[in-house]
């Protein structure tokens, strides 16, 4: 499982004002300061801002590079950075838009690479495929412009066949 550490840094907040503990493990590491635990990569959001300043789990105009990622708790991960009261989502790789308020989209469309391929995994293993064979039925063709997607498709998916099925180490 990927691990995300959200440190939210919430400048002036009073010590018994605590973020949502939905998002994960939940720890105070200074008064005001506060870190989830749900995977492994750290995100910054900073309330007083709106900004939350991510990670590897948000590629910005790129496919997904997941040599050490999984693809399935990612998008548990983007979904709980997506309820956080931000305008603003600053990719750990590819461009920030010239109106950086316009990365709410790009958050969505690199979620939703994550969603089609996790869900072409679960119609293949659901059909009876071998990993194999689930990587060469799904193309996510859609995708085929994105920087390194020629070079990370198949990763991405070999990755997440073995997440779904549980054998993924």
């Amino acid at each position: 499982m990927t691990k995300l550490a959200i440190v939210l840094a919430v400048a002036g907040a009073a010590a018994s004002q605590q973020p949502p503990s939905d998002l994960g493990h939940l720890r105070q590491i200074i008064p005001g300061h506060y870190v989830y635990t749900l995977n492994n990569n750290t995100v910054l959001f900073v309330p007083r801002d709106r900004i939350v300043y991510m990670s590897e789990v948000f590629f910005n105009e790129e496919f997904p590079n997941m040599a050490g990622g999984y693809g399935v708790s990612w998008v548990k991960v983007l979904d709980a950075v997506r309820a956080l009261d931000a305008d603003i989502f600053i990719p750990g790789h590819g461009p920030i838009p010239d109106d950086p308020t316009q990365t709410r989209a790009a958050l969505d469309r690199a979620r939703q690479i994550l969603v089609d391929a996790r869900d072409a995994g679960q119609g293949e293993i659901a059909q009876g495929a071998t990993e194999d064979q689930a990587v060469a039925a799904i193309t996510l063709d859609q995708y085929s412009k994105l920087f390194a997607f020629g070079n990370q498709r198949e990763v991405v998916l070999r990755r997440i066949y073995k997440e779904l099925k549980g054998t993924l180490q």
